[in-house]
This record gives structure tokens, C-alpha cells and sequence, in this order.
């Protein structure tokens, strides 16, 4: 048995979000956007696309599509919500996990996930692939999809050294979480773990605080 997600605007209606009833039998039909703190400036300033199942915010630049919205709808990765759905449909967690233990990790990735390292969708033909050639083209992936997310760590550790350096530790957190669910995984304790290691970072962390420092070099030469 497959889960299947909801319909996007199915599932922001059902929750509640306000959209705009002269939009509804078009295309793209406009609602409030939930993730706009400036909910005055935000009415109907998101779009949903029927047809695609993707939104766009014109206020705050939020956009994705269906996964993206209920993990930042619901603020959760989306790792549990696809295990509460599988729950809801009654697919037994423990057999489940045990099948995905027989995949190679590169066969776990989302289509989200995929996408994010330029792959459209997964490559049909791996599965028409000898054995051999087949771990080839998974090892690939999977290399690719680990560089991206060790650049993502990075990135996200430079960003709250800059933040916690200018007072904006809040700020620099908000960031993590929200790039952990783009990722499809949470990158918020190893992260912190890196910040705190001090003289002895993993080595995707290396030179982070000088990093930082350039930055903050280059701000008051811009200022």
C-alpha cells in the first residue's frame, strides 16, 4: 500500500486557511498566507495552483509544493508526517522500516530531496539496471545528495555564528529549522554540536568562524 498526499488545497482549506472565493474556480486561486508575520500586508498574497499542487507567496517568497507546505504548516520534518500518514493508512511502521533497511540510501531520498541536488525525478532506468551497474548509479546519487547536504550543514553554521555574533541567536535557529525542512532532514543538532566543538570541528566545519569573520569585515567596509 502507497500514501498518497492530500491535495494542496484541500489540505489548506481544511486548515482553516482563508482563500479567496472569486479565485476558486481558476487555476490559481489566492489565499492568506499562514507564514507571513505580517498578516495585514498578507491577505491573498499566496497562490495555489490546482493543477500543480505548488503555492508561492509574493510577501514572504515562500514556495513549494504540497510536502513543503504541511512541514512548514505543521512544523514538522517530513520524515513524521509520511509516518503519521502511513500510520493513518494503517501500514504497519515496523514492516515498513525493515524494507527500507534492504534499500540502498540513495533509494530513500524523496523526490523532493532529489530535486534539490538536480535530479527531476528518480532515474526510471536504475531500476532496469544490472545489479552492479545499478549500486553504481545509487552510489552516485548518493555521493551528490551527501555533498549537498554537507555544504547545507556548513552554510547553516556560518549563518548562526553570524547571528549569534550580532545578537540574533533566535534568528540564526529559526534558519536551521526551516533549512532542515527543505532538506527532508534534521540538521539542527549536529549544527549546534559543530558550533560548541570548538578547536576540534567535524571538517565540514573547519574555518566556519573565519568565514564569519569576512563577513563581518565586509559589512562595516559596505557600511
Amino acid at each position: 500500500m502507497q500514501i498518497t498526499l492530500p491535495n494542496l488545497l484541500d489540505y489548506a482549506i481544511d486548515h482553516g486557511i482563508a482563500y479567496q472565493a472569486s479565485t476558486l474556480n481558476k487555476d490559481d486561486v489566492y489565499c492568506e498566507c499562514p507564514f507571513c508575520k505580517e498578516k495585514d500586508k498578507s491577505k491573498f498574497k499566496l497562490t495555489i495552483n490546482k493543477q500543480k499542487n505548488v503555492f508561492r507567496c509574493f510577501i514572504c517568497g515562500k514556495t513549494g509544493n504540497t510536502i513543503h507546505f504541511m512541514e512548514w504548516f505543521e512544523k514538522k520534518p517530513r520524515e513524521l508526517i509520511y509516518k503519521e500518514m502511513r500510520q493513518a493508512a494503517g501500514i504497519d511502521e515496523d514492516s515498513y522500516q525493515k524494507r527500507m533497511e534492504h534499500k540502498h540510501p540513495a533509494e530513500r531520498l524523496t523526490s523532493a530531496q532529489l530535486k534539490l541536488i538536480q535530479y527531476v525525478s528518480r532515474p526510471v532506468q536504475i531500476q532496469q539496471l544490472p545489479s552492479e551497474f545499478k549500486k553504481k548509479m545509487n552510489d552516485q546519487i548518493w555521493n551528490e545528495w551527501s555533498s549537498y547536504l554537507t555544504k547545507m550543514k556548513r552554510k547553516a553554521l556560518v549563518h548562526l555564528m553570524y547571528c549569534i555574533q550580532a545578537n540574533h541567536y533566535t534568528t540564526g535557529i529559526e534558519y536551521i529549522k526551516t533549512l532542515s525542512i527543505e532538506l527532508g532532514e534534521d540538521i539542527t543538532e549536529e549544527v549546534l554540536q559543530a558550533y560548541s566543538s570548538g578547536d576540534t570541528p567535524p571538517s565540514w566545519a573547519e574555518g566556519a568562524y573565519h568565514e564569519v569573520q569576512q563577513l563581518f569585515e565586509m559589512f562595516k567596509t559596505i557600511g
